[in-house]
């Protein structure tokens, strides 16, 4: 399958926690966002989702497109991630570490 709306929904779950653990430690430097791609850059995942009545874009059916998949995969995730993040302190803050050096790369480019 490439892509879906489970995967939108992973990268959402995964962002939010990011934001929120950030936000909390208060470790976000004064006028940066955290965008999904600052995140994402350095993700490997397995994902899985299994529903009843799957809707699929496109003739090939590659892409999952149940609406309300994003919503509860991102939730699922974000959950669990936040739980991890204040569970693993030392290694959370590496992670949001890399994201925020992504990030200013990113407004720096911009």
């Amino acid at each position: 399958m490439q892509g879906g709306t489970h995967v939108n929904g992973l990268r959402q779950g995964l962002l939010d926690a990011m934001r929120e653990f950030c936000e909390y430690r208060n470790i976000l430097p004064r006028g940066v966002k955290l965008s999904a791609e600052d995140i994402w850059d350095r993700c490997a995942y397995v994902l899985s989702v299994k529903m009843q009545d799957p809707q699929f874009a496109g003739q090939t059916k590659e892409r999952l497109s149940s609406r309300q998949c994003a919503a509860f995969v991102s939730g699922v995730v974000k959950d669990a991630f936040i739980l991890w993040l204040n569970q693993n302190v030392q290694a959370a803050e590496l992670l949001a570490e890399m994201a925020i050096s992504s990030a200013q790369r990113r407004m720096r480019a911009a």
